[in-house]
């Protein structure tokens, strides 16, 4: 699956804040591309915009990478989310599972959510100098407990157990092939699996921009990452992340 760049280092932690958080504290001369942080528990788990991400303790994937991509311009950074998310829908598939890219940043089965993914990025000029990327999936958690409304784990659908650090390492190869395709700029390949992946992907849905409710299709996302809807009426819409959100 090409060179392998993600997970050449792995940082296991029994317990911490976030690993997206242990990973901006390491000293910038301590920093090692690809190396990878992951923790049995995260005592303040987040996803996008503060949001809490509930885990229970060795029962999931909590990890973060640190990634110092050498070529990627601060304009075209959502190519990180497409290839993290890829690699995720690429995994869920070997356990036989079809999940969809629900636009920014989760990952769902149906309309349950099993992951979740948090992107940190520092620009040095035009380029990203470096991101940190959160992952959360849920692996082997049957209940949860928090007010999040559609969580499901891979031992809901499959009712097997599964060995975390074997699982980890079924995604690491994912998420290097998918890498790989960035550092080799392969970004036509790259956006057309995303957007065939995508949830909902061209079938009428109802939004709210948060001054009405209207109906559209998505059409996809362009490069700066911004979800593109055509409405019944034609009009084509663009939306940058919380502008706008599905009702049904």
């Amino acid at each position: 699956m090409g060179t392998k760049i993600i997970g050449t280092k792995i940082i296991g932690l029994n317990e911490t804040e976030s690993t997206n958080a242990y990973a901006r504290n390491i000293e910038t001369n301590k920093l090692e591309n690809g190396t990878i942080i992951i923790s049995q528990f995260q005592t303040s788990g987040r996803g996008y915009n503060k949001n809490s991400w509930e885990s229970e303790a060795g029962k999931n994937i909590t990890c973060s990478i640190i990634l110092l991509p050498e070529k990627i311009k601060a304009e075209d950074q959502y190519v990180i989310s497409k290839f993290v998310s890829l690699a995720i829908t690429d995994y869920l598939s070997i356990k036989g599972i079809v999940a969809k890219i629900k636009w920014p940043n989760d990952i769902y089965i149906g309309d349950k959510k099993i992951a979740g993914i948090l992107i940190e990025n520092s620009v040095k000029g035009e380029y990203i100098d470096k991101t940190i990327i959160g992952i959360g999936i849920n692996i082997n958690q049957e209940s949860f407990k928090s007010d999040a409304p559609n969580p499901i784990s891979l031992k809901n659908i499959t009712k097997s157990e599964y060995s975390i650090s074997h699982e980890l390492e079924e995604l690491i190869r994912f998420l290097n092939h998918w890498y790989n395709q960035v550092v080799e700029d392969k970004n036509g390949m790259i956006d057309k699996d995303y957007k065939q992946k995508m949830y909902r992907i061209d079938e009428l849905s109802v939004f709210s921009d948060n001054t009405k409710k209207f109906e559209g299709y998505i059409k996809g996302v362009n490069k700066f990452g911004q979800l593109m809807i055509e409405t019944t009426e034609k009009e084509k819409l663009l939306f940058n992340f919380k502008e706008v959100a599905f009702l049904i």
